[in-house]
């Protein structure tokens, strides 16, 4: 989603080449510390300024949304697992759970990781200062990554009965994105601002 919205919003080129930095610096976060002691000038605030976002947005729960997450905990509420919570068959079951889902919250974390910086990065470059930037990078990181917080569902998909449209919010994203929603919003959105 965030390759194709950066490209059609800043430009092939320049989209491109913003992305690729946001990929290396997502990857670079993990021994942004190392890269931080050699790093001068501008690149020195750069690295500054991209650890400062990845912070706030920890702080503000901007990265850690994940739907899996979620899902495995509406599936570890039954009743069946609940009934077994204390014994040891139960912590097998819950630890397998959170292993299996793993994955998934990897996955999910770095695509907003991703999205976050590169919008962040993109808006930079066009002269937004800092917080500004910010704030467009987290909606467009939730309208690009999917929020799934409960305001943000229709009441079917609400609770534990969510467990049955697992991947329909997935389809409901992918078939918006395919139809060139996020470019009419988009195109939209920068008529209104004139």
């Amino acid at each position: 989603h965030t390759w194709a919205a950066v490209t059609s919003e800043y430009g092939e080129l320049r989209g491109n080449k913003i992305w690729l930095q946001s990929l290396y610096d997502a990857v670079s976060l993990y021994w942004i510390s190392k890269k931080k002691a050699t790093a001068q000038g501008d690149e020195l605030r750069r690295l500054n300024e991209i650890d400062s976002v990845y912070q706030k947005a920890i702080a503000d729960g901007v990265l850690d949304q994940s739907y899996a997450y979620y899902l495995a905990g509406q599936a570890n509420s039954s009743i069946g697992l609940r009934a077994l919570h204390n014994s040891y068959v139960g912590l097998v079951g819950h630890l397998a759970m959170e292993a299996g889902m793993l994955p998934f919250k990897a996955v999910e974390k770095a695509n907003r990781v991703v999205s976050l910086l590169t919008f962040y990065q993109a808006e930079r470059s066009m002269g937004t200062p800092p917080l500004p930037a910010y704030e467009s990078a987290v909606q467009k990181t939730n309208l690009l990554q999917g929020d799934y917080g409960a305001a943000n569902k229709p009441q079917l998909m609400r609770g534990k009965k969510s467990i049955f449209f697992m991947f329909a919010s997935y389809g409901q994203m992918m078939g918006w994105i395919m139809g060139g929603g996020y470019e009419r919003g988009a195109r939209k959105q920068l008529r209104e601002m004139g």
